[in-house]
């Protein structure tokens, strides 16, 4: 994945073999040493998690947006991450999409279905009631 835009300016730096330490790398000016690095991009959603999450419910969900085409996942305040490659997570809102398609359609058979059932219904009734009148009338 092309990073777009989302990088930063760290420090280098290096053990000191006397204590041991993280210590800032000296240039030849005397300047700690810098380069840029890509960062990657996390984020925490605005709505907390459903009853149906079980433990990790209203939590909020963090984002990550890793360099090698990989989103993760995790509740806030927990180590369990959950690894989705980008095109799997493409691949999953097309299906998404279809079975939406599919679900409206059906939605909308029903729908017809229904209306078709309730005039039949009523036909048989107002035929049941002429039938009814003519016999009395008989």
């Amino acid at each position: 994945m092309i990073e777009i835009g989302i990088t930063r300016l760290v420090v280098i730096k290096t053990k000191d073999k006397r204590t041991g330490k993280l210590v800032p790398k000296k240039g030849a000016d005397g300047k700690p040493e810098q380069k840029l690095k890509e960062a990657s991009v996390w984020r925490v959603t605005r709505n907390t998690l459903g009853g149906h999450f079980g433990c990790d419910h209203n939590r909020k969900l963090v984002v990550g947006f890793m360099s090698v085409d990989q989103i993760v996942f995790r509740p806030q305040g927990t180590r369990q991450v959950l690894r989705l490659n980008v095109t799997d997570a493409y691949r999953i809102a097309i299906q998404r999409k279809a079975n939406l398609v599919v679900l409206e359609r059906a939605r909308a058979k029903k729908i017809v279905r229904a209306n078709r059932l309730a005039s039949a219904r009523i036909a048989r009734a107002d035929r049941r009631l002429r039938e009814e009148a003519r016999r009395d009338t008989d």
